[in-house]
């Protein structure tokens, strides 16, 4: 069954076959709408661009979507703001979604708008087959919903990565040191790549990127290498403390990250350069769309949200299953800090419902869910971008936001009581795989 398309015009519904702009919603096969922010990112994998989100007239909203004053108040007392990404409100619609042809329009734009609507919303694209993917969790599915979640709240930490360059490959690790003032993992997304006019640079902007494997030690004193993961340029090596003649760089104040600005207020408009010109020759060498590029640091990290990400072992083994993939390349596609084992009882997507947990002896918050985009159709081994993840992603959290994986900080009491024993000592802290983890809160 195709979907359907409520479509929005006058009341008279004139010269509806002449108008080069459509305004709509998409309906489900059950009848339920699609939210735009959905439609915007299934439109962003085949190289689409939608106008999407509310009609900002409220008269608009009143006769197209039928929402009344009262209703207008109630969702703004609930967090509705202009340019958010809230698109549906109790099953209904808060907005809608545009696409305009112009006079360099052709048959062959319209062409690629219809297979992504039969790609991503006409019928069921994937079928989920437990044996299909490798993750080796052992997990059963069935009757998930009527059991409850954690049972025992207990697991263990799989796996640990560190990015010290934001959106370049990342560092599996044993065992690593919290920074004791910023509270993230040491080094973590410390760097960032930045183009020739002070723009960041991330693997939507240049997949190349995920070739880059950067190594550094724990104590920081020695250098930062970054090797080519394709073998096809030398390992470059740089100091990583500040040199008397290091330059300066400015960046952009609007540089994005994923579409999150990285630098905020609280940041300096010019940052050190790392590396100079030998590795902007290296960045050239490995991508000629780096050329110019450098290499930046700050004192805290470049995070977009918090200091930390988090999944869960089962959650990842469940869209390995349902698209087909290794377990590795899920893992290493959502980019996370923390991976955690629940053990075999343990449900996808359970993490949604935790609110404080502790790894080893070190207590995080949730501040938020990572919502995600089409970053993680890039494998990170290749390069290569596949929309099947995030599609795969979509179709497991139909109805909701394509969230996934959680993010943490710091519990800041914690962090003030290890900082007074810091002054009178030299305890630091580490975080170590196979440690430990306890849910100690849930919403």
């Amino acid at each position: 069954m195709a979907p359907q398309l409520p479509l929005f015009m006058g009341k008279d519904g004139r010269n509806i076959k002449k108008c080069p702009i459509v305004n709509f919603n998409l309906l489900r096969e059950d009848g339920a709408f699609v939210g735009f922010v959905e439609v915007d990112k299934m439109a962003d994998l085949f190289g689409i661009q939608l106008r999407t989100g509310c009609h900002c007239n409220f008269g608009a909203c009143s006769m197209h979507l039928g929402i009344t004053a009262e209703i207008m108040d109630v969702h703004h007392q609930s967090g509705k703001e202009c340019g958010d990404d809230l698109d549906l409100f109790e099953g209904n619609p808060l907005g809608s979604v545009r696409i305009s042809f112009g006079r360099t329009s052709s048959q062959a734009d319209l062409d690629a708008f219809i297979r992504m609507l039969a790609c991503c919303f006409q019928g069921q694209t994937f079928t989920s087959t437990a044996s299909a993917a490798s993750s080796g969790s052992g997990i059963n599915f069935e009757g998930q919903q009527q059991q409850r979640l954690y049972p025992s709240g207990l697991g263990r930490l799989s796996h640990l990565f560190v990015y010290p360059i934001k959106s370049c490959a990342a560092m599996p690790k044993k065992s690593w040191p919290l920074c004791p003032t910023s509270g993230s993992l040491l080094f973590d997304r410390h760097w960032m790549i930045v183009s020739c006019g002070g723009d960041s640079v991330t693997q939507k902007r240049c997949s190349a990127l995920c070739s880059i494997v950067p190594e550094i030690d724990a104590t920081g004193e020695s250098e930062l290498v970054l090797k080519d993961r394709r073998n096809e340029l030398s390992a470059i090596r740089m100091a990583t403390t500040k040199c008397n003649n290091a330059k300066m760089v400015n960046v952009s104040e609007n540089s994005k990250t994923n579409g999150v600005q990285c630098l905020g207020k609280r940041m300096p408009r010019e940052l050190m350069d790392f590396g100079g010109e030998s590795l902007s020759l290296w960045l050239s060498e490995l991508d000629a769309s780096l050329e110019g590029s450098k290499l930046i640091s700050v004192p805290s990290n470049f995070s977009n949200k918090a200091n930390f990400l988090l999944i869960t072992r089962a959650s990842a083994s469940f869209i390995a299953s349902h698209v087909s993939l290794p377990y590795e390349s899920v893992v290493e596609r959502f980019r996370p800090n923390f991976v955690v084992d629940f053990g075999p009882t343990s449900k996808p997507f359970e993490e949604d419902q935790i609110a404080k947990l502790a790894i080893g002896s070190v207590e995080f918050l949730v501040v938020g869910s990572c919502q995600r985009c089409q970053m993680i159709c890039i494998d990170q081994q290749s390069g290569e971008k596949d929309p099947n993840v995030l599609i795969g992603l979509r179709d497991l959290r139909l109805g909701g936001k394509l969230s996934f994986g959680i993010y943490l900080e710091r519990n800041q009491k914690q962090i003030g009581d290890e900082q007074r024993m810091i002054n009178n000592s030299s305890i630091s802290r580490e975080i170590h795989v196979g440690c430990g983890v306890r849910v100690l809160e849930y919403k």
